[in-house]
């Protein structure tokens, strides 16, 4: 029964929005960095992606930054992090 003592609501104005920018901006990332012809990108390039004034914005369809969207990814080991020799770092997606 869940009308119970036990049990608790909780509701947070505006995360639907909010889990709608980080879907649709890790699915952005993830294409872009799979269309590459090794499936993986420096976080330089995609910085230079994200300043790019022509066209959408990147990661499109998100209002949440790209810093955030990274560590997301790698949270979700949807991506892995590979340090090259000159100090960049390499994303590479994993599925």
């Amino acid at each position: 029964d869940m009308r119970g003592d036990t049990w608790l609501w909780l509701s947070v104005p505006g995360v639907g929005a909010a889990l709608s920018h980080l879907a649709s901006g890790n699915a952005d990332i993830m294409r872009r960095i799979a269309r590459r012809p090794r499936g993986e990108a420096t976080e330089e390039l995609m910085r230079r992606w994200a300043s790019e004034k022509k066209g959408a914005p990147f990661p499109r369809g998100s209002k949440l930054s790209l810093a955030f969207h990274i560590r997301d990814l790698y949270g979700r080991g949807h991506v892995t992090a590979i340090d090259t020799g000159n100090g960049e770092t390499l994303v590479r997606c994993v599925r």
